[in-house]
């Protein structure tokens, strides 16, 4: 089994750096990452971030 959809950050953004972990739901594997038009930013189908 795969782990988890992962954003890796190599550069500092916002004082941080490495890996920015998403999940996968119960019947699908979470493989992309995008940005939503209400500014939600989601690694598989967990939302990291928003604007």
């Amino acid at each position: 089994m795969a782990g988890p959809p992962y954003i890796q950050i190599n550069s500092v953004s916002r004082g941080k750096i490495g890996r920015v972990m998403g999940a996968h739901n119960y019947a699908h594997m979470g493989t992309s990452a995008s940005v939503n038009n209400k500014g939600e930013f989601w690694v598989g189908y967990k939302k990291v971030g928003w604007c």
